[in-house]
Formats: structure tokens, sequence, C-alpha cells
């Protein structure tokens, strides 16, 4: 994975890497445990800790703008200030591009043992 360098994973094929995400093997901890717990203290803690996922961020851009802008004390006067800061160019779900139909159903397990009972969703498309 050459984008990783700095994480020890420029010598690792794309589904070494898989294997360790779903193993929870990344030197950046494991994603679902790290994420729930912000996840919980996002609940626990709203007036501290705002959660937000890409796919959020990318279906409805102006309206997380607003909220962000709200939770950080700047609520926006304008709407021609979020339009100033707007540009929409992620795609939802291009990760599903790169997998296999076996690392899919993985990692669907995966998603659904670990979150579950957590009240958290992805939104995949």
């Amino acid at each position: 994975m050459k984008k990783f360098p700095l994480y020890g994973f420029e010598n690792l094929s794309f589904e070494e890497t898989f294997e360790r995400f779903c193993e929870g093997a990344l030197p950046f901890g494991p994603f679902f445990e790290t994420v729930l717990e912000y996840w919980k203290e996002s609940k626990d803690k709203q007036e501290r800790i705002m959660f937000l996922t890409y796919e959020e961020m990318i279906a409805d851009t102006k309206e997380v703008v607003k909220r962000v802008a709200a939770f950080l004390g700047r609520p926006v006067e304008e709407e021609k200030e979020v339009e100033k800061i707007v540009e929409m160019k992620g795609v939802v779900g291009d990760w599903m591009n790169h997998f296999t139909p076996e690392m899919m159903e993985r990692l669907d397990h995966i998603t659904q043992q670990k979150l579950q009972g957590s009240g958290l969703e992805f939104r995949f498309d």
C-alpha cells in the first residue's frame, strides 16, 4: 500500500492490509473499537464531541457545514457563507470497487458483529 508508508504498509498488498484491518491489527488501533468508543462518548457528551461520517458529509454537505458551525459556536448567518465553503468532490462507496465479494461479505459480517446493539450504523451507498 504505497499510500501509507508512515504506517509500515508500504510492503503490504491490499489483501494483507485488509486482513490486518479485519483483525484490528493496525498501528492506529482497532477500527471498530475506536469508532464505537467515540460514538458512545459523543452520545454522552454531545456538547463536547460531534460524531460525523464521511457518508453524512457527502450526502448533505451544506447541512453538515451548518451543524459543525453551530457545534463550534459559530452558526451560519447566511446561506451564501455555506456556498463558499462547500465543494462536492467525494464519492461514497468507491472503496467497494477494490474489494472482492469475499472481502465484502467478511466486512459486512464483522461490521454487524462489532456494531450490534450500539445504534451506530454505516451507510455505504
